[in-house]
């Protein structure tokens, strides 16, 4: 078959489906673990943990990473988050509750289309490793920037600075997640007060696409951070459209081969 460009193609009878198949999941490259496409210290499942993530359900040596929602949408009001996801060094907040300066706290805009993550460190109560991240800090890297990160629950009496009150994010994002048929509120510890990360370790770099996290969680405290980040188009429109494109290119020198045979 000769193309409009000119290029003589030659194709066996037998390599159009390999071709179609080969390009098509080039095309798609998803992994079970959605956007993530790094991570250490850390063991990622692929959905929710069975039963819900309060404190003890789950006692592991390595913080659970797993995916809430993927390509949810914002509702009206808008997410508001603890850091936007911009560039970061910092211990989220001091032992006297005051939260760093260095975190930028936002709004993601209503109409926003976005993927989520749940970081949960739950160690046994009697643990002789409650640590995470030591001595290398814990890694999360996404094939899409993070737009937001949830630290803190609003539970906790927060300033920023003092005496100005400040209220955590994690349970307005627990809302946002039941809403885009993710897990129901009530699978949160919705009344935790050591819920949320306090003077552990935050870290955003590679331009925006990686988060490190680094901390210590005794008895009965869990650590829970929310990762959110830009929505991964999903293979419905222009993926299947070139597959489709291949698909009738590849049907098309098969059926040249055929009728030239006949």
């Amino acid at each position: 078959m000769r193309l409009s460009s000119g290029l003589l193609l030659r194709v066996s009878p037998t390599r159009p489906v390999f071709a179609f198949v080969f390009a098509a999941a080039l095309l798609a490259g998803s992994n079970s673990f959605g956007g993530i496409v790094n991570s250490s210290g850390v063991t990622l499942l692929g959905g929710y943990p069975p039963g819900n993530v309060y404190p003890g359900t789950h006692d592991t040596p390595l913080p659970l990473v797993f995916p809430e929602v993927i390509n949810g949408i914002v509702p009206a009001g808008g997410m508001p988050v603890d850091h936007d996801g911009s560039a970061v060094t910092t211990s989220p907040a001091t032992t006297t509750s005051i939260v760093s300066p260095y975190l930028v706290s936002s709004v993601i805009p209503a109409g926003t289309h976005f993927d989520s993550y749940m970081f949960h460190f739950d160690p046994a109560t009697n643990s002789l490793s409650p640590f995470y991240g030591d001595p290398t800090p814990a890694s999360i890297e996404f094939s899409s920037k993070i737009i937001g990160i949830q630290l803190f629950t609003s539970n906790a009496t927060l300033y920023k600075p003092f005496p100005a009150p400040y209220i955590g994010t994690l349970e307005a994002g627990d809302a946002v997640i039941a809403a885009n048929g993710g897990a129901p509120v009530t699978y949160y510890p919705q009344t935790e007060l050591s819920r949320g990360l306090e003077e552990d370790f935050l870290g955003v770099d590679l331009g925006g696409y990686r988060v490190l996290l680094q901390g210590v969680s005794l008895g009965a405290e869990i650590d829970q951070v929310r990762i959110i980040v830009a929505a991964v188009p999903e293979p419905t429109t222009g993926v299947l459209a070139v597959a489709g494109l291949l698909g009738l290119i590849f049907s098309g020198i098969t059926n040249v081969g055929r009728i030239r045979r006949s």
